[in-house]
Formats: structure tokens, sequence, C-alpha cells
């Protein structure tokens, strides 16, 4: 048995288009990322979930609330261009990303795999004709990025073979699956591998209709 978890970027705003830093300002998805939201709800709109996460800020809710997924607070850069900086200059209103990355594991960690250790091995809510519990997680690049980055460096996920890391566009759709019941604890009590990561950035939904016009960069992925 498994757990399924879809990690979903929010749509394209304003913002983004134009490289302004949004943090945890409340921007509204613009006309392409209301057309982007639509077109991933339409790829998902058979998946029969048996729970959900949503960062609590407008452009992941406005997909389908968790404080702990929204994107990396940026301070008094928000609402403005990414300033040309140096490593260690970042203002000290900036939330710190030993802080962001704390805050987005403790989500994972307290609140979705105690979630996933309290299925039971066969449960009856699942159809039989499935032998997956399926979650979806609405939120943003930063969260996507700095989770999946974590996972992989600490030994808790692996990549699914032909699966590569690349830029997690809006409204792209990233998946891992977790098995369960979970058996987290390695030898030496190091924590084994729980995830392996199936799908990355998936933008297939939305090729026809955006092509290469996706915003490739993200203005709140600071190096700091």
């Amino acid at each position: 048995m498994s757990a399924l978890i879809y990690i979903v970027r929010h749509g394209e705003t304003s913002a983004n288009r134009q490289g302004i830093i949004q943090g945890q300002l409340d921007t509204k998805l613009n006309e392409e990322g209301v057309e982007q939201a639509r077109l991933v709800g339409r790829t998902l709109e058979h998946v029969e979930w048996d729970a959900a996460w949503t960062s609590d800020l407008s452009r992941a809710k406005d997909l389908r609330s968790c404080e702990a997924l929204r994107e990396r607070h940026m301070g008094e850069l928000q609402g403005h261009p990414t300033p040309p900086h140096k490593r260690g200059s970042l203002p000290s209103s900036v939330e710190s990303m030993a802080h962001f990355t704390r805050r987005i594991l403790s989500w994972w960690d307290k609140s979705l795999l105690p979630h996933i250790a309290s299925l039971p091995a066969f449960p009856s809510t699942i159809p039989t004709n499935t032998s997956h519990h399926r979650v979806l997680v609405t939120t943003h690049g930063g969260v996507i990025n700095t989770l999946i980055k974590n996972l992989l460096s600490s030994g808790q996920a692996v990549l699914a073979e032909g699966v590569v890391i690349k830029p997690v566009y809006n409204a792209s759709v990233t998946i891992l699956e977790v098995p369960f019941p979970l058996n987290q604890k390695g030898s030496k009590g190091r924590k084994r591998e729980v995830a392996r990561i199936i799908k990355f950035g998936s933008t297939r939904h939305l090729d026809e209709r955006f092509g290469g016009g996706l915003v490739a960069s993200n203005a709140d992925e600071l190096s700091q």
C-alpha cells in the first residue's frame, strides 16, 4: 500500500510574470494563472482525494488552508523586483533560509507523515481497484523546491528512474509515493528513505495551451 502525494504549484500571477518578489503578499492569479488552474484542475478532476493541504495564500487556494505551506517571507523585499545582492546581504526582515526550511520540514514530519502513519495497512476506505491513498497539496515554488531538495539530501526520498530535477513552473505537478505502514527508522536511528519521487514539475497538461510561454524563473527563490 502507498500514499500518493500530489504537490501542485499555484498558477501564474502578474508578479510572477514581472519578476516581482511576492513572498507572503496575498497576490491573485492573473488571466493566464486562472487558465492554468483550470487546466490542472481538469487533469486531476477524476482523482478521488482522501486528504488535502493548501497554503492559505489566495494564489494557492484559487487552485482547488495551512500557514506552514506559505512561501518564504521576503520582508522588505516583497513587492519589489529581485535585487542585485551578494551572499549574506539580505535584509534581516527576510525569513532566514534555515527557518524557512525548518517550517517546511516540520509540516512534512509533523503533519503529513503522521497522517500517513495513521493509515491502516488494509484500509476499508480505499477502493478495491487501487492501492493508493491520495493526498493533494497546493503551495508555492520555493516550498516545493526546498522540500524536495531536503528530502533528497537527507536520504528520505529518491528519484524514480527517468525523473530529473528541473524548474517548478506555475501549475506544475509533482508526485511522491510514500509506502505505508511507515517504517522511518533505519540503522542507528537514522531516518530511512520513505518517499519515491515519481513525477517532478510536470507541465504536460499545460503544453498545448502555453507551450514555451511559462515563466521559468521564480523571483522568490533567492540563494540565501
